[in-house]
């Protein structure tokens, strides 16, 4: 049996028209994105979803960088790079040229804090012996046979 993914159902529940409809929509929502929001710009640089992807325009994700969050000094951040329809190799060169002057797309985020991390080795070694988790029981697997004759 083949599980159809969550977005996939929807579409069974469109009749032909609707669905024709949803085509009209999406093609005069490109229109509007390619004539208005391209007319003046070959890519736009983005940090949040957009409606690119849910109309087919290529999208390229870089990473741009690290911030802060929490205890947390190094998590990573990145943008995306949206194009015009047909035009992913404009937004593989940029990609290729942003990268050939940065570092960001070799960098990995740091280890979590070391002082957290000793912390939490500490506080495991000095728990008492009620507070410190129980093993596992033993699972035993047992033909039918065998659990017939440990039952009696």
């Amino acid at each position: 049996m083949q599980i159809t993914p969550p977005g996939r159902l929807q579409g069974l529940f469109l009749s032909g028209d609707e669905w024709i409809t949803g085509q009209r929509a999406k093609a005069h929502l490109i229109r509007e994105v390619l004539d208005v929001t391209m007319a003046h710009c070959d890519v736009i640089m983005q940090t949040g979803p957009s409606e690119f992807d849910s109309i087919g325009l290529p999208e390229l994700a870089l990473p741009i960088g690290f911030r802060a969050v929490g205890a947390n000094p190094t998590v990573p951040v990145g943008t995306i790079v949206g194009g015009r329809l047909y035009e992913e190799d404009v937004l593989l060169e940029l990609a290729a040229a942003y990268q050939a002057v940065t570092s960001w797309h070799t960098e990995r985020p740091a280890d979590p804090p070391a002082a957290a991390a000793a912390d939490a080795a500490n506080a495991a070694r000095t728990m008492s012996p009620a507070e410190k988790p129980k093993a596992r029981p033993t699972v035993l697997v047992l033909s039918p046979e065998e659990a017939l004759a440990q039952s009696n």
